[in-house]
């Protein structure tokens, strides 16, 4: 069996020779400290916080629209487990009836 040769002078080089990888900088995240306003004046409102109300309303109707359909596959779900069980009785019944015939044919019941 042959063992595995290492060219130690090439892997030398080759370590010598590595390029240095790119060094990523991430950009600074953005940051407003605490802004102080008078009490007098209102406080500026973001933008995005114009359509919050109407978002939040879409967003409780949407829950009310998913409660209900979790009520509705609920009771999909109580219809497919019944199927489930009487589909499994029905294959059941195959399986005795099986047995009835090998147990009729079984020639130490007649008793011979």
């Amino acid at each position: 069996m042959r063992g595995v040769k290492w060219d130690e002078a090439n892997l030398l080089q080759n370590e010598e020779e590595k390029v240095p990888r790119m060094k990523i900088d991430e950009p600074k995240t953005p940051y407003y400290g605490r802004q102080e306003h008078d009490s007098d004046e209102e406080a500026p409102v973001p933008s995005e916080l114009h359509g919050l109300e109407e978002a939040i309303s879409k967003a409780a109707e949407a829950r009310r629209g998913i409660e209900h359909k979790v009520e509705e596959v609920s009771d999909e779900a109580k219809r497919k487990e019944e199927f489930l069980k009487k589909r499994k009785a029905h294959y059941r019944e195959f399986q005795v009836a099986a047995s009835r015939a090998g147990a009729e044919s079984d020639p130490e019941d007649d008793g011979l």
